[in-house]
């Protein structure tokens, strides 16, 4: 055989050779408790594989285990950090899971940073926390769970945008907390957010702010003097005790020249006097439970049900059933509205809930503590206008009604 037929025959074999894949080769270190590299095994709580020799524009794959052997981790990585593990940098997505192979933790990364959505689940598979990240600061609806109360708030490159956050739980509590001063916003309605139903042919108009909900109707009476007889309904969906005073309430009419005139509201001491003055008070008091009864009557059902949301972000799903027998899976509700939610929740009259009433009779200086309803009445003396104007203040905040005053 010739010599150029041999070398011929030997570039051949040796092309062939190298078109063959090339075996992929791995390196292991060994990591401690707080994911720090150690000499070896013996001092290792996990071990971490990864691709050899990558090139540097490459994200290269490892995976973490548990030095039991268990896989903890799976992802990519552009810069391995030779002493903590904690400050290398990741790319794409990454997972790290509990022993027996549940999710743990799930995060997408952009050149190290955060990127999208982050996720932390307790070993039951629940949510403990969901964050939005943008170039590694948070971007968008934080949400974070913590003994049956979710928390949220939402960011814009890292600051938080409304300047408070949200507080919620299944049972239909709900509250706006502020972050530099770190208590409750109650904040005054616009009358733009009045909404009004019609219950047993009695016209209610009603507000739904920060957990609280006040409802109005308004009627004439001559029951002991010429009034505009006023019944309230608050309904307290927060976390914190709410305090009312009815003196602190007042009224006003616009008379037929378009005038405002300030209108005296009855106290509960003068109402008392006036009654004392006219029959004895068992018979008032029957005459009164009956005359409420009679105007809320709309409430012996609805007071009954159960309506509610799961917490504080956008739009979320609500829940209803019988009180007495609804069963409700919040863990689950949870991460369902969650992946509904857009923005942070607005608290509307589908979040409301319902909730048995406890009757004052004519409304007094009293506290409503969370999850309570309180309803009674108050009189305003009555003279006649175009309309009236009824101005609840409860905290700081102002709940402003407009009724026709010739109307029943």
């Amino acid at each position: 055989m010739k010599f150029s037929t041999i070398l011929l025959v030997i570039i051949v074999a040796f092309n062939s050779v190298s078109l063959q894949a090339s075996p992929i080769l791995l390196d292991t270190v060994y990591l401690d408790n707080a994911w720090k590299q150690v000499d070896g095994p013996c001092f290792a709580s996990y071990y971490k594989i990864f691709e050899k020799g990558c090139r540097v524009s490459t994200p290269t794959r490892f995976r973490n285990f548990y030095i039991t052997g268990e896989i903890q981790g799976d992802g990519y990585f552009i810069k391995l950090d030779s002493i903590n593990d904690l400050k290398s940098l990741l790319e794409g997505e990454f997972t790290s899971y509990y022993r027996d192979g549940r999710t743990q933790h799930h995060s997408t990364w952009k050149d190290g940073a955060l990127n999208g959505e982050l996720c932390d689940y307790n070993p039951d598979g629940t949510l403990i926390r969901k964050v939005i990240y943008k170039n590694g600061l948070p971007h968008g609806l934080s949400s974070e769970f913590s003994n049956g109360i979710c928390y949220q708030q939402e960011f814009y490159e890292g600051k938080n945008l409304n300047g408070y956050y949200t507080m919620s739980n299944p049972d239909g509590l709900f509250s706006k907390i502020s972050i530099n001063e770190n208590i409750p916003i109650l904040q005054s309605p616009e009358v733009s957010e009045m909404l009004s139903q019609y219950i047993n042919d009695v016209l209610w108009k009603y507000y739904i702010k920060d957990g609280l909900t006040v409802e109005v109707s308004m009627s004439r009476t001559n029951d002991y003097g010429k009034y505009y007889r006023t019944f309230v309904r608050l309904t307290n969906n927060s976390f914190f005790p709410i305090e009312i005073n009815p003196e602190l309430f007042t009224a006003a009419i616009k008379d037929k020249k378009g005038y405002d005139r300030a209108l005296a509201i009855q106290n509960a001491e003068q109402y008392d006097k006036r009654i004392k003055r006219t029959q004895n008070w068992e018979t008032a008091l029957t005459s009164i439970s009956a005359g409420l009864a009679s105007t809320q009557a709309g409430y012996s059902v609805s007071s009954t049900n159960s309506y509610g949301t799961i917490s504080y972000g956008g739009n979320f799903g609500t829940y209803s059933g019988t009180s007495t027998t609804t069963t409700y899976n919040a863990s689950e509700a949870i991460q369902t509205q969650l992946a509904m939610s857009q923005s942070l929740m607005n608290y509307t009259e589908n979040n409301a809930k319902k909730r048995e009433a406890r009757n004052e009779g004519y409304l007094k200086h009293t506290t409503i503590k969370p999850g309570e309803c309180l309803e009674g009445y108050f009189n305003i003396l009555r003279k006649d206008g175009q309309t009236l104007y009824i101005y609840l203040n409860i905290s700081d905040a102002v709940f402003q009604f407009q009724f026709d005053p010739a109307k029943k």
